[in-house]
């Protein structure tokens, strides 16, 4: 696929990186979550029951205090109802609790423990009271209710009898906290194996790439700050793949460039070691030599440039340039290579002066590789045509050829890297489908237009559109 500045890109599919059979809760990160969450879960059920058991030592003793209020109510019921001969609407004599003292009051009786003499004046006044009343033996809970002429009934029970009640109600809160506990342990250690999963994997696949692998992808999952860290691994990833594919292919289409200044520099020097060239000839063959070995110079300066800058493309220096006088210097190097190969080689130049600012080596390359293609599938005796033509579009540089050339669907992949070369290869002449890539990079670059279409005569013909004045 042909990018928008022209370059080739390959899109590269992401193997996603998979959790191996090493990871487990016992990972760093992981282990480190799971007990830091698991001594929280603790340290709030220590603090829990702390905080709970007061509350809960309450709550018994309000148990038992309402409980012994009850059975002080209904005991005052009773009494009083069998003092008036009354019925007591079918109920029977209150069941005390265990620990349950009842004393009777009657005034002018000594006064018994843990009553004291208020207790008993509270009483005669023919009133009730519900109070604790601590001694020097134990702590007790009193519910006195009069039964008339100064009299009553008092309960008493030790506040001991709470306990019981209590050691229920922290039972089942222990064991709450306990399932509470154990629940909240595995809970954490599924939460902490889920976040550190995404990050083991992250650290996989920075392995992964750092050996050399590319085709390297994480799944974005996890926490916001995680995922971030997932989504940067895949553009890196990304990234360094494009760059390379791009570094590889820069590398291989200078390569490619090379063969063509190589190839003709070593035509002249067998045309001259056979004798072809001589007198007159070995002149201009001498200054087409250093012209092509100018280009040579240029291209390695282009990789030195690279290992420098650390760049990835074609450095391009804009100049006033004499398009008549770049394609004179084409066909006068190109001549002698396919009179080698028996094809007829034509040039047709306009005579006006067509002078555009542009980088005079890149169009030279665009051109020496379409001529290049075109030496490639043309069979000996076949024809290879050159020309310069002034439109209203601004000049253009044709090159057609008599070869087999393109259907109609290879016009439309052409200019896609490899393309031609997949479809044709083991068929006939094929290069290494890069030229025609770079032709369309470096036209692109220049401010041009590059198509193709059928030839008149047989093959393929490529158009160059440039345009007077660079916008």
């Amino acid at each position: 696929m042909v990018s928008a500045d022209g370059g080739d890109i390959r899109h590269t599919e992401l193997q996603s990186v998979t959790v191996g059979e090493d990871f487990s809760v016992r990972q760093s990160l992981a282990n480190r979550i799971w007990v830091v969450a698991a001594v929280s879960v603790v340290i709030a059920v220590v603090f829990g029951g702390l905080i709970s058991y007061p509350l809960v030592q309450s709550a018994a003793e309000n148990q038992v205090r309402e409980e012994l209020s009850r059975q002080a109510d209904l005991a005052q019921e009773l009494v009083i109802a069998n003092l008036s001969g009354e019925p007591v609407r079918g109920r029977v004599g209150p069941e005390f609790a265990a620990g349950v003292i009842v004393i009777p009051v009657v005034p002018g009786r000594p006064i018994p423990e843990p009553l004291s003499e208020s207790d008993i004046i509270t009483i005669e006044r023919n009133a009730s009271f519900s109070l604790v009343r601590e001694t020097p033996e134990a702590r007790y809970f009193l519910e006195g209710r009069p039964i008339g002429l100064g009299q009553g009934i008092v309960l008493v029970q030790r506040d001991d009898a709470a306990d019981a009640p209590a050691a229920v109600l922290m039972t089942r809160l222990v064991i709450a906290l306990i399932i509470g506990l154990i629940a909240a342990a595995i809970i954490a250690y599924f939460v902490a194996k889920r976040t550190a999963k995404p990050l083991y994997l992250a650290s996989l696949a920075a392995r992964r790439l750092a050996q050399g692998e590319r085709n390297v992808g994480v799944e974005v999952e996890g926490a916001a700050e995680v995922a971030d860290i997932a989504e940067a691994l895949n553009l890196l990833a990304h990234n360094l793949a494009l760059s390379e594919n791009r570094q590889r292919e820069f590398f291989m289409a200078v390569s490619h460039e090379l063969r063509t200044p190589l190839t003709s520099i070593k035509g002249y020097a067998e045309a001259m070691a056979d004798g072809i060239i001589d007198g007159d000839e070995i002149q201009k063959t001498g200054v087409l030599v250093t012209n092509e070995t100018a280009r040579l110079e240029r291209l390695v300066s282009d990789l030195l440039d690279i290992a420098r800058l650390d760049a990835v493309d074609f450095q391009l220096h804009l100049t006033d340039t004499s398009l008549n006088n770049l394609l004179d210097d084409v066909f006068q190097a190109w001549t002698l290579i396919c009179q080698k190969e028996h094809i007829q080689f034509s040039s047709t130049i306009t005579a006006q002066e067509v002078a555009l600012e542009t980088d005079p080596i890149r169009l030279r390359q665009c051109v020496d590789n379409l001529l290049e293609n075109a030496l490639r599938v043309t069979q000996s005796g076949g024809d290879i045509r050159l020309d310069l033509v002034i439109n209203a579009h601004g000049a253009e540089i044709h090159v057609q050829d008599s070869g087999p050339g393109l259907s109609d669907d290879d016009l439309h992949v052409a200019f896609e890297s490899g393309a031609l070369h997949s479809r044709y290869r083991g068929i006939r002449q094929v290069g290494t489908g890069l030229g025609l890539a770079l032709v369309y990079k470096l036209v692109y670059r220049l401010g041009g237009t590059i198509n193709v279409q059928h030839s008149t005569l047989g093959g393929a013909h490529f158009i160059i559109r440039m345009p007077l004045s660079r916008p």
